[in-house]
């Protein structure tokens, strides 16, 4: 199943953007 995949990748995107 990739959902877990993909909330992982939206995740890691949200925190990067929270970084910068």
């Amino acid at each position: 199943e990739l959902d877990g995949d993909v909330i992982i990748v939206a995740v890691r995107i949200v925190i990067l953007y929270s970084i910068i």
